[in-house]
């Protein structure tokens, strides 16, 4: 089982190259990837259609299979006082502000980080923006449609130190060097307990055949995309490891759906319920 980490910035990756003892793998690549032993470690410039293209690079050239684990770790800029300078979010929900599509990422482990939703741009957002929101990028929601091709949901993580508070002169790299810096062992412990975890919880298994009709009922009820349906059953199958072997009963919590704004909602109900 491999652990690739993806950074948008050599400033952001530096700090897990110098604790990991990561060496630069100098055949010519597409993009700077570093490596010791299982863990590998890309940098893939600034924008989602880079951060798809070292993702996808990195995953085709070197993944063991659909088991390995990817993070992707940098600074994110932030506009709300429920997010401080310096702290270390967990990404719960990725919005692409240009598509407008969701991506839940699934957290299977129990941590002690702040969790927040985080807004993909294209292009970079200032404070007087109108289109600013309260967590953003520009780099999750294509990492995260990379990924989502090669692995299971459940081993996709994105922490983002919160950094960069939208004005106009920007930030240095000494920032984010000293930023990513003080976060990274923290990173790094959050990642060997995710490996833990995919060592030693099995989601492989099988639902009955009741099962499975109940749970088309339930996703035809609420009209559910396929990541929205991936979501729901990994959150079962992590119910079922830690011993709640029966599906929640939902009726009476999710009403039926008649159009994304209801889908929505009735699906954040859902994830609430089943976390």
């Amino acid at each position: 089982m491999n652990i690739f980490f993806i950074c948008a910035l050599r400033a952001e990756a530096k700090p897990f190259i110098s604790a990991l003892n990561l060496k630069k793998l100098l055949d010519k690549r597409a993009f700077d990837v570093y490596r010791r032993g299982n863990f590998f470690l890309c940098i893939s410039g600034i924008g989602k259609v880079k951060a798809a293209a070292a993702t996808a690079y990195v995953l085709t050239a070197f993944s063991q299979g659909s088991g390995d684990i990817l993070i992707n770790s940098g600074v994110a800029g932030y506009s709300t006082p429920l997010i401080s300078k310096g702290e270390t979010v967990l990404v719960n929900k990725i919005t692409d502000h240009d598509t407008f599509k969701e991506f839940f990422p699934n957290i299977m482990i129990s941590h002690s980080y702040k969790e927040h939703e985080i807004h993909t741009f294209s292009k970079a957002v200032s404070l007087s923006s109108p289109d600013k929101k309260e967590f953003v990028d520009m780099e999750s929601s294509g990492i995260y449609v990379a990924a989502s091709r090669f692995l299971y949901l459940n081993n996709i993580y994105f922490l983002k130190v919160a950094l960069d508070n939208l004005n106009p002169e920007g930030i240095k790299e000494e920032e984010i060097l000293s930023a990513m810096s003080k976060n990274v062992n923290s990173i790094l412990e959050f990642a060997g307990k995710v490996h833990l975890l995919s060592q030693n919880s099995s989601f492989e298994f099988d639902f009955s055949e009741e099962e499975y009709r109940k749970l088309s009922v339930l996703f035809e009820k609420m009209k559910l995309t396929k990541s929205m349906k991936d979501t729901v059953i990994l959150l079962i199958k992590k119910r079922y490891a830690y011993g709640k072997k029966y599906l929640p009963d939902t009726d009476g919590i999710i009403s039926p759906v008649t159009n994304k704004d209801e889908r929505k909602k009735e699906f954040d109900k859902l994830i609430e319920y089943l976390s």
